[in-house]
């Protein structure tokens, strides 16, 4: 029962996440309301769905204009196909306007379609066209990460492209083949499953492979390099790389990322 205005009681969890462990009640202000989680879709008005032992109320509607507005836009983002000059206002858009209504959409996109646009000229169309031409060979693992699969984070997103090579592969793997991973729990193999078991997605993939998506092989960890046997934590911006262009550099050359500074970290950078 935390709500606007409250004081609370905050303790460090984990590594650096702050975790609300009370409210203190004789502090809280005399007009609070009691929070109600939404009951529907704000966009699409499905019926929301709690999951046993989740705290978050979903939206179940895939098709639902901000499911589909943001997954496009994840797809779209740094560190998945990392389209850039797609920001989540020109997805918006573009959905909007009906250009697209998927991620495989975007390839289908001309520069003339742009150039109808408000705020698009010549220039900033055909950059568009040619960074969402470049994106078709980005490494397998960042078109995992960016098909937005539950669970499948950027670090599952590499093991899963390490571990089976091809979405063809993944898609046809058995809860068993994916729990015989050993990131892989029954949870995530389960998601994973579920996802490929949809047709819409069955349909994407074939689509984007058939619009010229050639994902090149992930770069594996290097058995030797010369940065065999290092630990390397990145944190913060960096000048000329994203921290996951920073990571597959490190482990291109031998080293491994660590994701917490520990006795065994060699190097933060």
């Amino acid at each position: 029962d935390v709500r606007i205005g409250d004081t609370v009681v905050v303790q460090r969890a984990g590594d650096v996440i702050p975790e609300i462990v009370s409210v203190i009640i004789e502090k809280r202000p005399k007009d609070s309301e009691l929070y109600e989680f939404p009951k529907k879709c704000p966009v699409c008005h499905t019926k929301a769905i709690q999951e046993e032992d989740e705290a978050v109320p979903r939206c179940p509607n895939s098709t639902c204009d901000a499911q589909v507005k943001e997954g496009i836009a994840h797809f779209a983002s740094k560190d998945a196909m990392d389209i850039d000059g797609l920001g989540y206002k020109i997805v918006e858009h573009l959905v909007d306007v009906k250009l697209i209504s998927n991620c495989a959409d975007l390839y289908r996109l001309e520069k003339k379609d742009l150039l109808k646009l408000e705020g698009f000229k010549e220039k900033s169309s055909q950059n568009l066209i040619d960074s969402i031409e470049s994106s078709k060979t980005r490494p397998l693992n960042r078109l995992i990460y960016g098909l937005g699969i539950r669970h499948v984070g950027e670090k599952l997103a590499k093991v899963l492209a390490n571990q089976f090579g091809s979405l063809k592969r993944i898609s046809s793997a058995t809860e068993q083949e994916l729990e015989d991973v050993h990131e892989i729990g029954p949870q995530v193999a389960k998601s994973i499953i579920e996802w490929f078991s949809q047709k819409s997605h069955l349909k994407l993939i074939s689509d984007l492979l058939e619009l010229g998506v050639e994902p090149k092989e992930s770069a594996k960890p290097a058995g030797d390099g010369k940065l065999k046997g290092l630990s390397i934590v990145v944190t913060g911006t960096l000048e000329k790389l994203s921290r996951s262009q920073a990571h597959e550099l490190i482990e291109a050359n031998g080293g491994s990322v660590g994701s917490a500074v520990t006795k065994k970290t060699s190097f933060l950078v």
